[in-house]
């Protein structure tokens, strides 16, 4: 056979905790170490180059490694890369210290058609985020109690096994079906007992009942930004096949529909003697709302939170494979998406998002749990009292009133990006109080300006899902690079002097009436202006507009229309 050859990336954080840098050298050292060795067990042809730092700008750095791989065939890199994971985990390195592995070449992957794999039987499903090579999971849906007893109830005698309803035994099953020729690229199925209240005929009311509860679960493929791997689980029980974990980084939440069928007609269905299989609930749902956590003996309160779901970016199967068909999987997943294949070895940590909110704990006053941007708040209640007293002027107006509105909405804006922000600012009150310190610094000691405009990039950075690493850091970076280049909401100085301002978005039917106003001010020659920016100052509206690619997003402050009530 002929030789190919591939590229591979690892990607090692860098540590800054760790002030002695051979430390740090000594870990990538190690990682590259055990990658060579273990690849050239499985008779790999590899050749490593030197590690060199790289980041993108205002994001956390981390040493790189490119590794030219040359062999006959890729089918057993899956292997050779389950291996290199644990050797990783008998050196007990942190999981910030292991090395992620990039794909970079398409070679190694397969060109084997295979459409479909069906019925794969899955061990749980994960909503949650990922946080310093750390999943943290919001919610776990798992039947490992049931599936238990079911098996020692075949092992009792095997007869039983003959005499188990077909559909009762489907019931606490999770199973997945990959079609990567269609759009909805993984469907999840599974079944569950619950309480629900159906109208009972008799008396004509509602009643409690418990029903089949049908649950499908899809992830759409272009949805997906990328695929991490992990096929080494430390905590992986004695079974015959390994358990690996694929995390999805997905752009959108996945799409949750549940329906139920009452146990009167499954019970017609068995006596019209049925298929079992063809019972299907009539209606579908969509719902934020998946019973069944993984606490045995809580069924009451096994319900989570609807942001456990919508708020997390990863979405994550665990089922028992061999390396031969999770390598298929991934190179039909590569071959019909494009998207970036990763490998990494993630530990789960519990962060469940049940009825008790794990976020912000310390923002309770009269046994009321407010948003931690509450005025009344406590900590926050401190920053916003510190930085922006009450204050009134003549009119009995409060003149910090606008300052505090700007800050705290662009403070919610940030939580409300999801489970990113909020795993990193609102688990823990000292972190909390460290972002607000790093507000309170730049904003006192710096340049206010520069402050806002440095929040609002931290925003647009994590909207660019780049690696930003810790939040309160990606921030101070920002604010240095600020304050260094005096750039304040993305000007110069000098563009400051000249009159260059930089204001939001606003839709233009709002302001209709505004743009017919300022079609006289414009040359005939020219063609008709797009509203994009409208600042309120006063009852005075400053209408930038755009010609063509002429000014972009920063407009010449030269057009001011004092409209009166009209904006009102």
């Amino acid at each position: 056979m002929v030789q190919q050859t591939g590229w591979v990336k690892l990607e090692i954080p860098l540590v800054e905790s760790h002030t002695d840098k051979t430390l740090q050298h000594k870990i990538v050292a190690l990682n590259q170490k055990l990658f060579v060795e273990s690849l050239r067990t499985y008779l790999f042809d590899v050749q490593p180059s030197q590690p060199h730092l790289v980041g993108e700008q205002d994001c956390e750095e981390y040493y790189e490694i490119d590794v030219q791989i040359a062999c006959e065939s890729f089918r057993l890199f899956v292997a050779a890369v389950r291996n290199f994971y644990s050797r990783l985990f008998r050196e007990s390195l942190r999981p910030y210290e292991k090395a992620n592995i990039v794909i970079v070449s398409p070679k190694f992957f397969s060109n084997q058609l295979v459409c479909a794999m069906s019925d794969v039987p899955l061990t749980a499903i994960y909503f949650g985020n990922v946080q310093g090579n750390v999943f943290m999971n919001h919610w776990e849906v798992s039947f490992l109690n049931e599936q238990n007893d079911r098996i020692r109830r075949m092992k009792r005698s095997k007869q039983q096994m003959h005499r188990v309803v077909p559909q009762a035994d489907k019931l606490y099953q999770l199973k997945a079906e990959f079609e990567f020729d269609k759009n909805d690229l993984l469907t999840i199925h599974f079944r569950n007992r619950e309480m629900k209240k159906i109208m009972d005929e008799r008396v004509n009311e509602y009643r409690n009942q418990e029903v089949t509860m049908f649950y499908t679960i899809l992830v759409k493929r272009q949805h997906i930004r990328r695929v991490v791997c992990d096929p080494y689980l430390p905590e992986d029980p004695s079974d015959a096949l390994p358990q690996v974990r694929l995390h999805f980084d997905l752009n959108c939440p996945v799409l949750v529909r549940n329906g139920f069928v009452t146990d009167a007609t499954m019970k017609d269905n068995k006596k019209g003697r049925g298929d079992p299989d063809s019972i299907f609930p009539q209606n579908m749902q969509r719902t934020l709302l998946i019973r069944r956590g993984r606490q045995p003996g809580l069924h009451n309160v096994e319900w989570p939170n609807p942001l456990a779901i919508a708020d997390s970016p990863f979405f994550t199967i665990q089922f028992p494979t061999t390396a031969e068909n999770l390598y298929t999987m991934l190179s039909r997943f590569k071959a019909r998406t494009s998207i970036s294949i990763e490998f990494a070895s993630m530990p789960v940590v519990d962060v469940l998002f049940g009825r008790h909110n794990p976020y912000h704990r310390w923002a309770i006053k009269e046994n009321r749990q407010l948003v931690p941007t509450d005025y009344e708040a406590p900590v926050y209640s401190d920053f916003i009292n510190k930085l922006w007293p009450r204050v009134l002027d003549s009119k009995g107006n409060d003149a910090n009133r606008e300052r505090r509105f700007a800050f705290t909405y662009l403070i919610e804006a940030l939580i409300s990006r999801g489970a990113v922000v909020k795993d990193q600012i609102l688990l823990d009150v000292q972190c909390w109080i460290r972002f607000l310190q790093i507000i309170t610094h730049y904003y006192l000691n710096v340049d206010a300006k520069m402050c806002e405009a440095a929040l609002e990039d931290l925003i647009h950075m994590i909207d660019g899902r780049k690696r930003i690493g810790a939040i309160y850091k990606c921030l101070v970076k920002i604010c240095d690079t600020r304050h260094k280049n005096r750039l304040a909401g993305g000007l110069t100085e000098d563009e400051l002097r000249e009159g260059y301002q930089r204001v939001r978005k606003v839709r233009e039917r709002r302001y209709w009436m505004a743009s017919c106003v300022v079609y006289p001010f414009i040359n005939a020659h020219t063609r008709p202006p797009l509203i994009t920016r409208v600042r309120p100052v006063g009852w005075t509206v400053q209408i930038a507009y755009s010609m063509s690619l002429l000014f972009g997003d920063i407009t010449k402050k030269s057009t001011f229309l004092r409209l009166g009530y009209l904006y009102k």
